[in-house]
């Protein structure tokens, strides 16, 4: 499959070359606003969608997620308060002497502190 490659972003799939421009089933990306732009056959992976992946040297990389400040804080608050329903449980356990559910709750526990950011 040709794909239109700037730098390592991958502008198009199946691109038809025209002369002054690339055209696609949904696009049009004249030469001179993609200065340096080139063809390439290779094949997408299974799951490729714009925009998820780079190419260079004939491999294609995911590219990274970038995660706001606020998106994170977001998720902290959201296992924070997880964290806090669990405390509220174990509490019950301690009472009633139930060591399964303490042994349950410390793993998950753990398991929710390892996904704070």
């Amino acid at each position: 499959m040709n794909i239109l490659v700037h730098n390592t972003n991958i502008i198009a799939v199946n691109p038809v070359d025209t002369g002054d421009q690339w055209e696609t089933s949904d696009q049009i990306i004249p030469k001179n606003v993609a200065a340096g732009a080139v063809i390439v056959d290779a094949t997408l992976p299974s799951d490729y969608a714009p925009g998820k992946y780079i190419y260079s040297a004939g491999v294609f990389t995911l590219k990274p997620v970038v995660v706001t400040a606020e998106q994170k804080a977001a998720a902290n608050a959201s296992i924070m308060a997880k964290l806090a329903a669990n405390d509220l449980t174990i509490v019950r356990a301690l009472v009633e002497n139930d060591t399964v559910r303490m042994a349950v709750f410390k793993t998950s526990q753990a398991a929710l502190r390892a996904q704070l950011v």
